[in-house]
């Protein structure tokens, strides 16, 4: 839902600004806390005419507010509270108590205004931030006094550190840190030293590898040129071989062909002499039949004769 909000909303946004908002925060927080109000086209132009009048009332109050905190800025307030043994506090000191100590010296300011991450719970100075509109603010000194049993105030006695400690833990650190100095110029010493070893390495791997390559293309040159009579000699060999084959297979050819002719031509005359014999005999048989027939009328002729 799509909300203007009417006031400054943490996590939300300032007053005057249009958000989108989910519809159960707007429905159960913003709107029935007043803090928002639906935007709808009517309510959007009648929030920009009411916000060119919350804005010069901001602008006095923003004015109002830093002038308050240049008079606030440095202000000093003691607070008493009473102690038991070891200076232990009983209760502790809360945002009201600073609120009302304030409100003593001429400085009316609400408890919400006052920093304070937690109630104060020790003796002793305390620098608190009061927050006095927007991102204005100042800085105020608390001052927290115990008093015992019989209500004299505790005097807080704070123990210096001793000369001689003092001085002792200064050497400490003065040797500390040239150790640190010390080692830190041993470690880069120490890189230094690794990247010459490397850069040696790295050029000794590379002249190593140049040298192979060197080798390598020598090698491959001479095999090169091994490699061409070689492939030469096969190429001829090769040739000669296959032109004897081929010599080979013609002549073979030849050979199997004019047998082949040889044989067809025998064949034929071995057929020519069985017809020519054949013709014979029919010939034979034919003539002696004829002769036979022949024979035969001149006896029965021979026969005829006498009867007449």
């Amino acid at each position: 839902m799509r909300v203007i909000l009417t006031a400054d909303v943490d996590s939300v946004g300032k007053m005057g600004e249009i958000k989108e908002v989910k519809n159960g925060m707007a429905r159960n927080y913003l709107i029935p806390q007043k803090l928002a109000i639906r935007a709808t086209p009517g309510n959007i132009k009648v929030w920009e005419q009411k916000s060119k009048i919350l804005q010069r009332r901001e602008e006095g109050l923003r004015a109002e507010a830093q002038g308050f905190a240049t008079n606030l800025d440095g202000a000093s307030v003691a607070i008493t509270v009473r102690v038991g043994e070891e200076n232990k506090m009983f209760g502790s000191v809360t945002s009201q108590n600073i609120a009302d100590a304030l409100g003593e010296i001429g400085h009316e300011v609400s408890r919400k205004s006052i920093d304070l991450s937690s109630p104060i719970k020790e003796l002793g100075t305390h620098e608190i931030r009061v927050k006095l509109y927007q991102e204005v603010a100042a800085m105020i000194t608390v001052q927290v006094d115990g008093v015992d049993a019989d209500g004299n105030i505790v005097e807080i006695i704070e123990e210096p550190e001793p000369v001689e400690e003092a001085k002792q833990a200064e050497a400490e650190a003065e040797v500390e840190q040239e150790a640190e100095a010390e080692e830190a110029k041993e470690a880069e010493a120490a890189a230094e030293e690794v990247v010459e070893e490397t850069t040696a390495e790295t050029e000794q791997e590379e002249a190593a590898e140049e040298t192979e390559d060197t080798q390598e293309a020598a090698s491959d040159s001479e095999e090169e040129a091994s490699e061409e009579p070689v492939e030469e000699t096969t190429e001829a060999e090769v040739k000669e071989t296959s032109e004897a084959e081929v010599k080979e297979t013609s002549e073979a050819e030849v050979e199997e062909t004019a047998q082949a002719e040889v044989e067809v031509v025998q064949e034929a005359e071995a057929e020519a002499e069985e017809v020519e014999e054949t013709a014979e005999a029919e010939v034979e048989e034919t003539t002696e039949a004829e002769v036979k027939e022949t024979s035969e009328e001149a006896e029965s002729t021979e026969e005829e004769e006498p009867k007449e």
